[in-house]
């Protein structure tokens, strides 16, 4: 089953996708090493992207929000799982990533909604709230999005309800509880 692993950045995506790496017969890439998608869609590069999405296979990145209804129209039987991370906690992480001023730089800051380049509080607020506004309403359009909270990562159940959705099978499902990539504040 074709996967894709939505969410801010700083909210498990990297953990996640180095656990799933670790699954036999998966794979798992982690924002194709900063090269994203831009904000303004480009529907020719997505159709080249996509191309990739085949059996156990899958991709972390926070841009594919975007495009997600092309994706559920062009990937049958896409699963995506969205982590979650309370805004708080989110924030105080986020904001030590990017230097304390929403300071996106390179290829990836073209990615993210053009008001980021104001660099305000309110800016990351908006950007927080806005993207998990859009996952709402996209859930409510089909049972493929399954939205999990950040602490599923630290414990069987939690992995057991990821695995579940994207479909690995119980005898190939790997508990390592690594926080791969974690904030040091």
């Amino acid at each position: 089953m074709a996967f894709i692993i939505l969410c801010p950045n700083k909210c498990g995506s990297t953990s996640l996708c180095n656990l799933l790496n670790k699954v036999d017969g998966f794979e798992c890439k982690h924002e194709r090493n900063m090269s994203g998608l831009p904000y303004i869609q480009d529907y020719d590069l997505l159709k080249d992207r996509i191309k990739n999405f085949t059996k156990n296979y899958g991709e972390v990145g926070f841009y594919y929000l975007y495009y997600l209804p092309e994706m559920l129209s062009a990937i049958p039987n896409l699963k995506v799982v969205v982590l979650k991370r309370d805004y708080g906690s989110w924030l105080k992480s986020f904001t030590f990533f990017t230097g304390g001023d929403f300071n996106i730089l390179g290829e990836i800051a073209e990615s993210y909604p053009p008001y980021h380049k104001k660099k305000t509080e309110h800016e990351m607020w908006r950007f927080y709230h806005e993207y998990y506004i859009r996952v709402d309403a996209l859930k409510k359009l089909t049972k493929r999005i399954g939205v999990f909270d950040m602490d599923c990562l630290n414990s069987v159940k939690g992995l057991d309800k990821i695995y579940k959705h994207i479909g690995v099978p119980k005898n190939k499902r790997i508990y390592n509880f690594i926080h791969d990539n974690a904030t040091a504040y």
